[in-house]
């Protein structure tokens, strides 16, 4: 903290020693006082005295003031730091022409008044861009680090959407998306609108447009836009609260338009926000295959869309064509609403399901009232869950609960049965896969709990109690 001032106050003890011994040098040479050498000199000391003494006091701001303010992450526009110095150094020289060379400073201004109409005139623009700059820093509609949006007045192709780097006195520079740094005159910012998409801190509501084919059913539509949107919420500052909309938006010549509303919090740059629901968007739509002309993406309930559901399935990958034929046959199509529960944690099952379209959540220390209850994970289209109750009889280790208006493929013990006797050695490949399952989700649910396990089990050791208690579940 001394450093900086160093340089300053080292400066106004020199000018002062030297003012004192200048006075005992010229009485020494027998220089009087009403000399003009001794005027000049008298007045050169004072006005390097009250100089430095502005400088002192400059330094003493920036290290007191500005750097604190530095240090606590709170950014000072350089524009401000800039006034603060013009203001000191302009006292200072009235104050020297006042007291120090005793000369009227009305007088000067008066004599000053024709230049500075005609400067005026001349340096407007760079006026206009002072005054805006100025209020801009007293009136703070944004600072250095916000994501604003400076509006064209005529098209929108013209807005300028990018981050506040700097706020001078006369320009504001922003670095777009493309890392292009755009300096605009402070005046311009106070001729049109500018959104400040970080102020302020409350919640903000962001939107997103999708067209689909009208072959695509509406209800199903959303249903999949819903399970898209709500995959990526809770994470990256997207908010699960208030919750996201989904609504028919309009009709255009080549499919429906579909407006897709989400939350972000109201410090959240809304870009990277937007890309990450597009994104989602995007991946549940492929899977869903609404880009292709294939059948299933009208979701007809046909064998061939079974199987193809199964094969996505890394449970069922032990299974030839053949036998995931055999299997499709038995699958059950169910339908769930947004908030149904599927399975109850502690209750007894003997079937697992895949999901189709939809999303789910899984909760664990889930009791008749709900007081309290853990999220454990969320499941999307092409998962599965409920596997260990199929495979070994056990009551369910979780509470699933339907997020989204939701459709399942239910598989059950004796469809799953005829495949184990045809052929055993697919016990132990399955016991594999749910043992590692089984295991990982007795880790989620132990990092919900606690932080460590002192019985930690291995995956070979489940592997083996699982095998065995398929053999013994299905006699085999």
């Amino acid at each position: 903290m001394i450093k900086p001032l160093l340089s300053p106050i080292l400066l106004l003890i020199f000018i002062l020693c030297l003012s004192f011994f200048g006075e005992h040098l010229i009485s020494y040479f027998n220089v009087g006082k009403s000399s003009q050498l001794h005027i000049l000199l008298s007045h050169l000391f004072k006005a390097a005295i009250w100089l430095s003494s502005a400088w002192l006091i400059n330094r003493l701001i920036g290290v007191f003031i500005w750097d604190r303010l530095a240090a606590n992450k709170k950014a000072v526009p350089k524009l401000l730091k800039d006034l603060v110095t013009v203001v000191i150094f302009f006292i200072t020289i009235v104050f020297i022409i006042s007291m120090v060379f005793e000369q009227p400073v009305t007088g000067i201004w008066a004599t000053s008044g024709i230049i500075g109409i005609i400067l005026g005139f001349a340096l407007q623009s760079i006026i206009l861009d002072a005054f805006t700059g100025t209020a801009i820093n007293v009136d703070r509609p944004y600072k250095i680090g916000d994501w604003i949006r400076v509006h064209g007045n005529r098209s929108s192709r013209i807005d300028i959407y990018g981050c506040v780097l700097e706020i001078s006195w006369r320009t504001t520079r922003i670095m777009t998306r493309e890392n292009n740094q755009v300096v605009i005159p402070n005046r311009r910012l106070g001729e049109v609108m500018v959104t400040n998409y970080m102020r302020p801190s409350l919640p903000s509501r962001l939107s997103l447009t999708f067209v689909l084919e009208y072959a695509i059913p509406p209800e199903r539509a959303i249903r999949v836009l819903s399970a898209a949107t709500k995959a990526v919420l809770g994470k990256n500052n997207l908010l699960e609260e208030p919750e996201p909309k989904i609504m028919v938006h309009d009709t255009k010549s080549y499919g429906i338009e579909y407006l897709i509303w989400f939350w972000i919090k109201g410090d959240t740059a809304p870009e990277p926000a937007r890309h990450l629901v597009a994104r989602s968007i995007i991946e549940h739509l492929q899977h869903a295959e609404f880009f292709t002309d294939s059948p299933t993406r009208h979701l007809e309930d046909s064998v061939e869309y079974r199987v193809k559901l199964l094969k996505g399935i890394s449970l069922f990958s032990p299974l030839d064509t053949e036998e995931l034929n055999q299997l499709a046959i038995y699958l059950q199509q169910v339908f769930y609403k947004a908030s149904d529960i599927v399975v109850k944690e502690g209750e007894p099952g003997d079937t697992m399901f895949i999901v189709a379209e939809g999303m789910l959540n899984i909760y664990n220390n889930v009791d008749d009232t709900d007081d309290q209850k853990f999220k454990i994970a969320q499941i999307f289209a092409g998962q599965f869950f409920g596997e260990i109750s199929l495979f070994t009889g056990q009551a369910r280790a979780a509470t699933v609960v339907a997020e989204t208006d939701t459709i399942l493929y239910e598989i059950s013990k004796y469809d799953i049965f005829p495949l184990l006797r045809k052929k055993p050695e697919l016990v132990e490949a399955f016991s594999k896969i749910v043992a590692e399952r089984r295991l990982h989700l007795s880790q989620a649910m132990e990092s919900m709990i606690r932080e460590d396990d002192d019985d930690e089990q291995t995956e070979e050791n489940l592997t083996t109690q699982v095998l065995s208690t398929i053999k013994s579940y299905f006699k085999i």
